[in-house]
């Protein structure tokens, strides 16, 4: 049995994700540098003068970014939508920014179904914005530097709901407030403009040290925990482990139309195979078959090589998503390089007709990997490392994180008089049944929607 299971996430590679962001970065650059140029020439000022715009050559940049961002949004969208709903998430690897020892941070993208929409609103009303602008801007002498400003906001945006960690998400909140204190600023000629600038400055940067603060306290408690006198002791946990993949538990839980649960299918479904035992035919176990076929992935460590068992050629090389392997158990070697530590998992098993996924263990600060951490339960079926995580402290005894051991919340239907209960706890099981007025909650909390 594997040493960890649990319903991680599944990635889908994208190779294309990074464009989102960089053809709004692109504008900004362009006419960073020559938008000043463009708005003297007066290059095309009879069409400019038609459509009631400022200066044609900025306004083609700076909008056609943004045209080009959020046509590039709708294919990634589509892309992700035609994805099965647990593989909904898609991974672009740009470039690796630091890597100290078993640490590492990224500057990667990621687009799950929230992001999906936010990418949409942003690309999509910004262009909108965008397009009434170059007419409401029309007569400004600083035209480009306005643009300018506004594709750098668009970017910032991006970054902060396209990142796959804290750090992406960090520089887009950074951006973020920087664009707030240049437009707000915009007219600096103006006292009070200029003046309730620097307050947003200001506020933004009240944000940034609440942000970094809980920053580092989430990624030491990750990694260890404070012991009385304020001193820290690592866990020294394995930094990689293999987790086998499993549905999310209670997903396809079920009720009839008047609520009642399917018992009477489910005891037929149990008889079932008295019947059908003596006819069953022996499951076929070649390598192209589901039962004698298992998938490795691992997206951490990029431009890591992995070695499966005693081999000298790498298996693959990270990042990499459902590569085939021969199930049982296997021992793998991960070799980052730039004078950084091998790290060996002596014995991983990899179950047949499912997929296993080399997983970070201890401090991170990328979402997916916070997540995977958060839900893996061990042989006998305990959250060991969220267990740990919520028994921790921070100075003081003030709690890391707080845990909910469990909530419902009251779903209506379009009928009158007619509404369910869903029940969630900790590890996502859920129970839907018809209201019933004597039912009390756990813990007597109930949360209405």
């Amino acid at each position: 049995m594997p040493e960890f299971t649990g319903p991680v996430q599944h990635v889908e590679l994208s190779t294309t994700l990074w464009l989102i962001p960089f053809l709004p970065a692109l504008g900004c650059v362009i006419n960073l540098f020559f938008g000043r140029r463009f708005q003297a020439s007066g290059w095309r000022s009879d069409l400019a003068n038609k459509l009631h715009i400022g200066s044609f050559g900025v306004s083609a940049v700076a909008i056609g970014a943004m045209l080009l961002s959020f046509a590039v949004s709708i294919v990634q969208v589509a892309k992700l939508i035609s994805l099965p709903d647990e593989a909904r998430y898609l991974y672009c690897h740009t470039w690796q920014m630091v890597r100290i020892g078993s640490v590492e941070f990224n500057f990667d993208f990621a687009l799950d179904p929230l992001s999906a929409v936010m990418i949409l609103i942003i690309t999509g009303v910004g262009s909108l914005i965008h397009i009434y602008a170059a007419a409401y801007m029309a007569t400004e002498k600083a035209y480009w530097r306005f643009f300018t400003y506004l594709n750098l906001f668009v970017f910032s945006m991006l970054l902060l709901v396209l990142g796959d960690g804290f750090i992406v998400m960090f520089f887009g909140w950074e951006g973020v407030g920087l664009c707030s204190y240049l437009l707000i600023g915009f007219w600096y000629e103006d006292y009070k403009k200029a003046s309730a600038g620097m307050k947003a400055f200001v506020t933004n940067r009240i944000g940034d040290w609440g942000f970094v603060v809980g920053l580092m306290l989430l990624f030491w408690g990750l990694g260890g925990s404070w012991l009385q006198g304020g001193f820290y002791q690592p866990d020294n946990l394995a930094r990689l482990s293999v987790v086998s993949a499993e549905a999310e538990a209670g997903e396809h839980a079920s009720a009839d139309e008047h609520g009642a649960p399917r018992a009477a299918a489910d005891a037929d479904h149990a008889r079932a195979p008295a019947k059908g035992h003596a006819a069953e035919r022996p499951r076929p176990s070649g390598p192209g078959s589901a039962e004698g076929t298992a998938y490795l992935t691992m997206t951490a460590f990029p431009g890591a090589a992995v070695y499966l068992d005693n081999a000298s050629s790498p298996f693959a090389l990270s990042p990499f998503v459902k590569r085939e392997v021969r199930p049982g158990h296997h021992a793998l070697r991960i070799v980052p390089g730039q004078a950084v530590d091998e790290q060996e998992i002596p014995s991983a098993m990899v179950e047949a007709g499912s997929e296993s996924i080399v997983a970070v263990v201890g401090p991170t600060l990328v979402f997916r990997q916070l997540h995977d951490q958060l839900v893996v339960k061990d042989s006998r079926g305990t959250q060991v490392l969220r267990d740990g995580l919520m028994s921790k402290t921070v100075w003081g005894g003030i709690s890391l994180v707080r845990r909910y051991d469990g909530y419902r919340r009251r779903l209506h239907d379009r009928a009158p008089g007619v509404a369910f209960l869903v029940e969630r706890d900790g590890v996502g099981r859920r129970r839907v049944g018809r209201r019933d007025d004597r039912a009390l909650c756990r813990d007597d909390r109930l949360l209405s929607i």
